[in-house]
């Protein structure tokens, strides 16, 4: 660090309020975006990703965030939650998101809220550590997502990857969103890991979703400026599969992918019961398979026709 940005740096800690704690993490991203359509795993990024974040502790702790790059660029950073602010930008090719957002040092600065009149300084190094491995699903984990039933538990599988060297800090991320990107489960994985325990129920059937493969390998730095926040610049492989959910077999009302003796019980006792309504009858009726609001012949038609299949499709 130079003399003078050393001065500045002192400068601002001397005059920033203990509530300057409030910063717990602040980051620089550069992600190269992969789609896989198949059992083959992706070679070619199809966008290429620059962001930054900034996460407080509190949403009183500031109402703004901006960044500014080495080549004197600002940006505004959005908020996204109530204490957390993001900026990102797509690129068709690396050069051109290298060229936008270059080597050196970036300046983060706040306003409003507790922390307004602070600023912070990262550094991207001009060498990068890309992960070497593409992030890919498996084969078998593919097929299985094609058969996996909303109600069971489903193991994901895919290949793994080394930290680079340079690179100081890193982990596996598996994220499943929503055709309109809402998140709806996320686990963090070390470095290294190839596989996860999808839970049951965490998605509908007969629904479009995006898995989301991440690779990071991160190079920590010491915080300057946001005393006690975690300051990073990550280079990320990122691999989305998109794909829907099974149909519902509906007959099956114990989840167990058969239709047998077991939900034969019941539909049995919600055939005797008749009216939805009724304060017996299972919360959301599941045997009106008609679904008229009572359990009778029609649904008993539907219901034996499940049940001489055995097995759901």
């Amino acid at each position: 660090m130079s003399v003078g940005l050393r001065g500045a740096v002192l400068g601002i800690l001397a005059v920033a309020p203990c509530g300057s704690a409030g910063v717990v993490a602040y980051d620089l991203r550069y992600t190269f975006v992969y789609q896989q359509l198949g059992d083959a795993a992706p070679t070619t990024p199809g966008v290429y990703v620059w962001s930054s974040r900034v996460d407080l502790e509190d949403s009183t702790d500031a109402s703004l965030a901006s960044i500014t790059t080495p080549a004197s660029v600002g940006a505004f950073l959005f908020p996204v939650g109530e204490s957390s602010f993001l900026a990102s930008r797509s690129f068709a090719s690396e050069s051109s998101m290298n060229w936008s957002f270059p080597a050196g040092l970036y300046t983060l600065t706040l306003a409003g809220g507790s922390l307004g009149g602070i600023a912070t300084w990262i550094n991207r190094p001009s060498q990068t550590y890309y992960p070497q491995s593409v992030p890919a699903f498996t084969p078998a984990s593919v097929s299985a997502i094609a058969s996996a039933r909303v109600t069971a538990a489903w193991p994901l599988t895919f290949n793994s990857f080394a930290l680079p060297a340079g690179a100081n800090n890193g982990f596996t991320r598996v994220t499943i969103a929503t055709d309109t990107n809402a998140e709806i489960y996320s686990a963090t994985l070390p470095a290294g890991a190839a596989g996860v325990l999808i839970p049951a129920g965490t998605m509908l059937p007969s629904t479009g979703y995006r898995l989301r493969l991440t690779f990071s390998a991160q190079q920590s730095q010491a915080s300057l400026g946001f005393p006690g926040a975690t300051a990073s610049v990550a280079f990320d492989r990122q691999t989305i599969y998109a794909f829907t959910t099974r149909s519902a077999c509906d007959a099956d009302l114990t989840g167990d992918d058969s239709v047998d003796d077991s939900d034969f019980v019941i539909f049995a006792d919600a055939y005797n019961l008749l009216d939805c309504s009724s304060p017996m009858m299972p919360a959301g009726c599941p045997a009106d398979l008609a679904r008229d609001g009572s359990v009778d012949d029609s649904d008993f038609v539907l219901f034996a026709a499940a049940y001489s299949q055995l097995l759901c499709p």
